[in-house]
């Protein structure tokens, strides 16, 4: 199956959104060439069904362009935040120069590549079926296991481990198969429900139920010190948002008594039980060595100035500001903003993001962005209100239950980093909308026919 390859290949060279990382050299060739099989192999008659996400996915690549256009002294001149520019090219005496709407072509450029893997996961998702899903649901939970256990080894080699996959990264963190740890937390959160619906979503007799039951339990409870040992605040507290939804979407179905285990399969209910028992042991273990790192830097800090952050978003939409509404164009943050720069902000490294994807898209995309964002926004909030509003619930809307947290997660890890900048998050995100609209179409279908 094609999205299996590509989530196997994102997997493995798209943990970091960075635009000078070598896997992408290998990465976005093969990206594009899974959204050019994906686009010749999409059903007309899906279209309909998915059309919200075609369009918002079309009017991201569409404003991506239109930055890159190139304009004329007079209309490029004219456009606000523009004008330092201008002085510089008359003192340098440069003429009136044709210049592209954004302040960093090069890196709008880099954007635009860098859709081809949301492109291609969401035209592959969208075409598969019941059973290619339940396959995509365990290969999600497989990467997240590794990308797990791998941070585990990196945290517990030291900071110099030759086991991390990139560079720069949090070296010290459990990053896993990504280079930030604050990803790898909000990556591993968003596996909680999706844990939840692996656990219901069994055979129809429910025979296995209590088999899936365990190995879920003892793959949540291997995840928590798994987010603790990345050190990220942001991960730690939406882990309590995936457990809770999770909780949600797994508690009704297990008021259920369950089916008795018998035979064979009482064998390997006691299997996973007992495998459950001593990985959660293990956990406990963990948790002693992992605790203090975690938790002291949610209480205490990192030993870095508290207000930095705050300091990058308050620059950032002082120059928001400046470019509204159309924006200084999508992945010029970083030239922008050191134009912007105050000097309490200024420090050895510079700084690549707002570490809000909100106000960075303020500020790159002005109104235009926003608007986009506010739409997929709007589509994922009328989407999970209906799986979640359903009565007697499929299948299919139990597991857009399961995608609307995650999307939840991945939404308010946005507010405080930028997770979906990295192409194996981008990827699981688009697999979560599908899943989503998936989801809502059955429980609309679920109520016209009972109309």
């Amino acid at each position: 199956m094609w999205l299996l390859i590509l989530l196997g290949i994102v997997a493995l060279g798209g943990g970091s959104a960075r635009a000078d990382v070598s896997s992408l050299l290998f990465l976005r060739p093969l990206s594009i060439l899974a959204a050019g099989v994906a686009i010749a192999t999409f059903p007309i008659s899906q279209a309909r069904d998915y059309r919200v996400w075609l369009f918002l996915l079309a009017a991201a690549v569409a404003l991506l362009l239109v930055h890159l256009l190139p304009l004329p002294p007079a209309i490029w001149q004219a456009l606000p935040g523009r004008g330092l520019l201008t002085e510089i090219d008359q003192t340098a005496g440069v003429g009136r120069l044709w210049r592209p709407f954004s302040f960093d072509p090069i890196m709008t450029r880099n954007a635009v590549w860098a859709m081809a893997v949301p492109c291609a996961a969401l035209l592959l998702a969208a075409q598969l079926d019941g059973e290619a899903n339940n396959r995509l649901l365990i290969a999600i939970l497989a990467i997240g296991l590794i990308s797990g256990l791998l941070g585990v080894m990196q945290f517990a080699s030291g900071a110099s481990s030759p086991i991390y996959l990139y560079n720069v990264t949090n070296n010290g963190s459990a990053v896993g198969l990504l280079a930030n740890r604050n990803h790898q937390g909000v990556f591993l959160a968003s596996l909680f429900p999706i844990l939840g619906a692996y656990a219901l979503l069994g055979r129809s007799d429910g025979r296995d139920r209590n088999v899936r039951l365990g190995g879920a339990l003892a793959v949540a409870a291997m995840f928590v010190p798994m987010i603790l040992a990345t050190s990220s605040r942001a991960g730690l507290a939406l882990a309590v948002v995936g457990l809770a939804g999770a909780i949600a979407l797994a508690w009704p179905h297990l008021r259920k008594p369950p089916t008795a285990p018998s035979g064979a399969t009482r064998s390997k209910f006691w299997l996973f039980a007992v495998a459950g028992g001593i990985f959660i042991a293990l956990c406990l273990a963990l948790v002693g060595l992992t605790q203090g790192n975690a938790f002291n830097r949610l209480v205490q800090g990192d030993g870095d100035n508290p207000e930095l952050r705050w300091q990058m978003w308050s620059t950032t939409v002082d120059a928001a500001q400046v470019f509204l509404p159309l924006g200084s164009g999508l992945g010029s943050f970083v030239r922008v903003f050191q134009i912007f720069e105050t000097e309490a902000s200024l420090s050895p490294q510079y700084v690549n993001h707002a570490h809000n994807d909100y106000v960075e898209l303020l500020l790159d995309g002005g109104i235009p962005a926003i608007v986009i964002v506010i739409l997929a926004l709007a589509v994922i909030g009328r989407d999970g209100w209906r799986v979640w509003t359903a009565k007697d619930p499929s299948r299919r809307i139990l597991l857009g239950r399961a995608a609307f947290i995650g999307l939840l997660i991945f939404a308010i890890g946005s507010g405080f980093d930028y997770p979906l900048r990295t192409p194996l998050l981008a990827a699981v995100a688009c697999v979560y909308a599908v899943w989503l609209r998936r989801g809502s179409l059955a429980a609309r279908r679920t109520v016209s026919l009972k109309a």
